[in-house]
């Protein structure tokens, strides 16, 4: 995956999480269906006091 956009960084707080089963997490036997992965961006997004996201995919 490509470093995120140095100049984006300038205005942006560029959060880029690893989701589960992916990368470099643990790959466990549940937990990767969207709606578990979606609670855990959403729970991230809390800790963080982020209010609004956008996404690339």
């Amino acid at each position: 995956m490509a470093p995120p956009d140095p100049v984006l960084g300038e205005f942006y707080r560029i959060t880029a999480p690893d989701l589960r089963g992916y990368g470099e997490t643990d790959k466990h036997a549940g937990g990767h269906d969207k709606r578990t992965m979606a609670r855990d961006l959403a729970e991230l997004l809390d800790a963080l006091g982020s209010a609004s996201i956008a996404s690339h995919c």
